[in-house]
């Protein structure tokens, strides 16, 4: 019957913890509160989606992506390939630096 509507089961695709971009630059992906992310932008009013961090020289993980964890499962899909283009983009500024490559 063309009335009867047949449910699909849609995969849902979890978010990365780490991802290894080459050359020993790894990226760890984390979900936040909101207060916890304004806490960690300094910010109070305003309520942010994510943002990257980078933490050149501290180990082996050149920064992490901080995703708004109320956000819909899309959104945060959106944010992590949003901020993932800035990590790509801050990693490849440090690394055509001298001696830019984390060791």
């Amino acid at each position: 019957d063309a009335r009867t509507i047949t449910q699909m089961t849609v995969p849902v695709h979890r978010l990365p913890r780490r991802v290894h971009l080459g050359k020993g630059y790894v990226v760890e992906i984390v979900l936040v509160g909101p207060r916890k992310l304004a806490e960690l932008l300094d910010e109070d009013d305003t309520v942010y989606d994510g943002f990257f961090e980078s933490s050149f020289g501290d180990g082996k993980v050149a920064g992490r992506i901080c995703i708004n964890s109320r956000l819909p499962i899309a959104k945060k899909w959106a944010t992590y390939w949003h901020e993932l283009i800035h990590a790509v983009n801050d990693i490849s500024a440090f690394d055509n630096q001298p001696g830019g490559l984390i060791t």
